[in-house]
């Protein structure tokens, strides 16, 4: 049976350093909070990015400020409220790691530890590793040296190659191993609903995909919920208490939770809301009343509308092709120092987009590349955001869609790279666009107009109303014998 994730998540993100005085919590007060939310489930920090674990623990460091077993009563009490109770792990960062195991420290190009948000971490290779063991691994692989001061575009796509695989092969041993201990446990991780990765296949393993919306970034949210309502596996969006980010002082309003709340849940979502108990002082071991008054309201927003709803699909009328291989490309050839070439235009042509349809009022769906032709086949339109690079496979799917009476729509530069980003002489899918490649324009083009209606045959090319919107490059392109160079 699938894992059925609770709606109305609470997430208790409490990075406590291990340098306080003290580190206090008030069981009773929190609880109470807990209960008028009408929350079902927790999630609560276990070891912390700070490196201390708020558990006593052999394995690793026990935060030294720590009285008890912070980690041991809070599951214990929230169990006996009926709550599902999800322990939160901090793996890579830490402050103490490093103190007890230096050669675990991850490593940049210049030799020097890395540091990711500030905190020193640990290989895993999710960031870009250069290690003498990650050296040795790649060599091994590739066949020639991790030296990436002499890296083009083609080392440094297999680099990333490498850096998205070990962090999926450390993740699955990961679940290898707590599975051992605790036969039937869920796993989820963060980023594994995440649209800006490099990866197709950094969810797999995953029970629940988790992805971050935060106030008030409510297209960011709506674009991520529907990659994640694309992956076709339940899913939270993690919700910061303040404005902006995590950590931040400025406590969200009701209204703005409840409307980013409302685009997770109108597509079968769960929503996560933060709230941070102050550590010690007068207010130690509390979570502030206006955190707790603004979860409770949106929680009950929640409430009333769940069952409308839960299980609930879109109509499929468009569905947006999101492919991970070209973010990977376009981050080749930005870390090889192409100009024009960043891994954020993938996120910035699909949110761009996302307002385009959701202005329309046209029902959508972000689907990865690899989606089966039996599903594309129930869609109206299938739109190809920023997909320079499409493969043989893929190629063949979309031709097969438009024969069956599919409308495709995609960006002018579709199809006009191979797999690292260098230019095709013409577009691969030339054929099914019914234009070609003739040259880069010298002009910026604000708008078009009067086109000639052989261009919508059997496919609408490079007319993408976000990217006249977005870019400026453009080509010239010619309908298939109307050109003035063609016989």
């Amino acid at each position: 049976m699938a894992y059925q994730l609770k709606t109305r998540m609470l997430f208790c993100d409490w990075h406590m350093p291990d340098f306080l005085p003290e580190l206090v919590f008030d069981y009773d007060d929190y609880f109470e909070g807990v209960r008028r939310t009408g929350a079902e489930a927790l999630i609560f920090m276990c070891k912390t990015a700070h490196g201390g674990s708020l558990f006593p623990t052999e394995v690793g460091v026990t935060n030294p400020s720590m009285q008890g077993d912070i980690v041991g009563e809070v599951s214990r009490r929230a169990k006996a409220m009926g709550l599902e109770f999800i322990a939160y792990y901090n793996v890579v960062l830490s402050w103490e790691l490093p103190k007890l195991h230096p050669e675990w420290a991850q490593l940049g190009r210049d030799g020097q530890p890395l540091r990711m948000f500030l905190y020193p971490c640990s290989c895993m290779t999710p960031e870009g590793c250069f290690c003498p063991a990650c050296r040795e691994k790649f060599a091994a692989r590739f066949g020639y040296q991790l030296e990436p001061d002499v890296f083009g575009v083609r080392e440094w796509h297999d680099l990333l190659t490498y850096q998205a695989d070990t962090r999926e092969a450390f993740l699955a041993h990961f679940r290898e191993r707590g599975n051992a201990v605790r036969p039937g446990l869920s796993w989820s991780w963060n980023g594994c609903g995440s649209p800006v990765s490099l990866s197709a296949t950094l969810h797999h393993g995953a029970d629940y995909l988790s992805t971050e919306a935060h106030p008030p970034e409510y297209l960011h949210a709506e674009h991520a919920t529907r990659y994640c309502e694309g992956l076709g596996l339940p899913f939270t969006l993690f919700m910061p208490e303040s404005q902006g980010s995590w950590g931040d002082w400025t406590v969200t309003t009701p209204a703005v939770m409840k409307g980013l709340s409302a685009i997770a849940l109108a597509h079968g979502g769960a929503l996560n809301a933060n709230q941070v108990p102050y550590p010690c002082g007068d207010r130690g071991g509390k979570v502030p009343e206006i955190v707790w008054d603004t979860i409770s309201a949106t929680f009950a927003f929640v409430a009333e509308r769940v069952a409308h709803c839960r299980g609930k699909r879109p109509v499929p009328v468009a569905a947006v092709l999101h492919s991970a291989d070209n973010a990977r490309l376009l981050a080749a050839r930005g870390r090889a120092g192409e100009p024009g070439w960043q891994t954020w235009e993938v996120f910035h042509h699909e949110h761009t987009l996302s307002q385009l349809l959701c202005e329309n009022h046209t029902p959508w769906e972000i689907l990865p590349a690899e989606t089966l032709l039996e599903r594309l086949g129930e869609y109206e339109l299938v739109i190809l955001p920023h997909l320079p690079y499409v493969d043989g496979d893929l190629a063949e799917r979309l031709r097969a869609y438009v024969r069956g009476g599919g409308k495709l729509l995609v960006n002018h530069l579709t199809s006009l790279c191979d797999r690292y980003g260098e230019r095709l002489a013409n577009f691969a899918l030339a054929d099914l666009l019914g234009v070609d490649f003739v040259a880069d324009s010298p002009y910026s083009v604000s708008y078009l107009d009067q086109i000639d209606p052989s261009l919508g045959a059997p496919a609408i090319a490079g007319l993408s109303a976000w990217y006249v919107e977005a870019q400026l490059r453009k080509f010239r392109i010619g309908a298939r014998g109307t050109h003035p160079s063609d016989p």
